[in-house]
């Protein structure tokens, strides 16, 4: 009966998981990146849709908003 000797597992130490991490982010960075674009475009667009709101309290309504008989 043969016995497959397989090397232990290190111990994970903080430059394996950085390396690791910064490996996973490289091989997936057109993802991330496009997902990272989308995410802060739904971020901008509450305050994006909030900007006429001053406008209109610093300029008011038209006078002439209806026409008169």
């Amino acid at each position: 009966m043969s016995q497959n000797k397989t090397p232990p597992i290190d111990p994970l130490n903080v430059e394996n998981i950085f390396s690791a991490g910064l490996r996973i982010y490289r091989d997936n960075f057109k993802s991330y990146f496009g997902v990272s674009i989308r995410a802060n475009l739904w971020f901008l667009l509450p305050f994006l849709a909030l900007i006429p709101v001053p406008l209109f309290f610093m300029y008011g309504q038209p006078e002439n908003l209806f026409f008169y008989y």
